[in-house]
């Protein structure tokens, strides 16, 4: 059987993983509003591995590919016109759900921020984290061991950092308020670099033999996944002593430490055979990624927003499956809307 156009060779695995964590991100963005065990444990906890969980896979395929400078420069440009492109169509949305409100250089600009649509931050930190390996960085550091003791430093510097800000009422006006919105959002570099030099670093070690071969065995790799999806469903705070983990949910030890123990069994996960379904997902994370809040609004507008667990996740899977024919279509149609 000839496999779907640009699927040959993949390490299915891999595409797995990334099935399961694009269904969390859906997840997300179909959960019900009220405050429940559900949006403490699941929408705040487990579910915020997601966007990890693509950082590490994205930073062991660049390694396993040795991909340049130049290389990662071509993401860089591939990434910030697809930002433009997907921002433009979710202004076009904004108007046919809103109509055109009053007109300003300062509203347009905010369709290309980082919040104009669920999930939109992912854009920002991709092109952060792109620019800084491309153009910031030496050839290749960004895959070594001193980029993760460093990176990690910095994510972990940046929790204490962001707390401090938050109280000071000096980071409120003027150039404070410019540089406390750089140190405290969720979506600047510090938080997430730590993720891409750690897969890339693994995946470095797996492709010179220096990774060790025991956190390849099935067995470790299910335990480490297992450790992972309880430690980051556990409802503590962001940063101890700074608010509940709804308010930080990616500002989490928990979440740090459960995406490196994902990252230390992608090479076990990578070639192993995983659920078509799953697979397919993975390998159309992308446009499940830019497509899923414009078709839950549909999904909503005709069926009413769930207010209980079940329709929620509901929800999260036809929007999920109603989206792999239209990326599919826009695949054979226009690929380069796709990453």
């Amino acid at each position: 059987m000839t496999p779907p156009p640009g699927t040959a060779g993949r390490l299915e695995g891999l595409d797995a993983l990334k099935g399961v964590a694009i269904l969390m991100v859906v997840a997300i963005h179909a959960a019900p509003e009220p405050a429940s065990w559900y949006q403490s444990y699941v929408v705040n906890g487990v579910a915020r591995l997601a966007v990890p969980c693509f950082l590490v896979v994205s930073g062991y395929l660049a390694a396993v590919h040795r991909a340049s400078r130049q290389k990662l420069a071509g993401y860089f440009i591939k990434f910030l016109r697809l930002h433009v492109v997907y921002g433009a169509f979710y202004w076009v949305v904004d108007i046919a759900r809103n109509g055109f409100g009053t007109p300003s250089l300062k509203a347009a600009l905010l369709h290309f921020g980082e919040a104009s649509y669920a999930g939109q931050y992912f854009f920002i930190i991709l092109l952060q984290l792109f620019f800084v390996a491309a153009f910031l960085l030496p050839e290749g550091f960004w895959r070594s061991t001193r980029s993760v003791v460093l990176t990690a430093l910095v994510a972990l510097a940046g929790f204490s950092v962001r707390s401090f800000v938050l109280s000071e009422p000096a980071w409120t006006d003027g150039l404070g308020r410019v540089l406390g919105r750089a140190l405290t959002s969720e979506s600047t570099i510090w938080l997430w670099l730590y993720y891409f030099t750690l897969g890339a670093h693994v995946g470095d070690r797996k492709l010179t033999g220096r990774f060790p071969a025991l956190f390849t065995q099935g067995g470790l790799c299910a335990t480490l996944l297992g450790l992972a999806l309880l430690g980051s469903a556990a409802n503590l705070p962001s940063v101890p002593g700074h608010g509940e983990p709804s308010a930080l949910p990616y500002t989490r030890l928990a979440i740090l430490t459960g995406a490196t123990l994902v990252a230390l069994t992608l090479p076990g996960l990578a070639s192993r055979h995983a659920p078509g379904l799953l697979t397919r997902l993975g390998l159309n994370s992308f446009g499940l990624y830019v497509f899923n809040p414009a078709l839950l609004a549909v999904l909503f507008t005709l069926a009413g927003y769930p207010e209980q667990v079940g329709p929620s996740l509901l929800s999260a899977a036809v929007v999920a499956l109603a989206a792999l024919p239209l990326t599919a279509g826009l695949r054979r149609v226009a690929p380069a809307l796709l990453a």
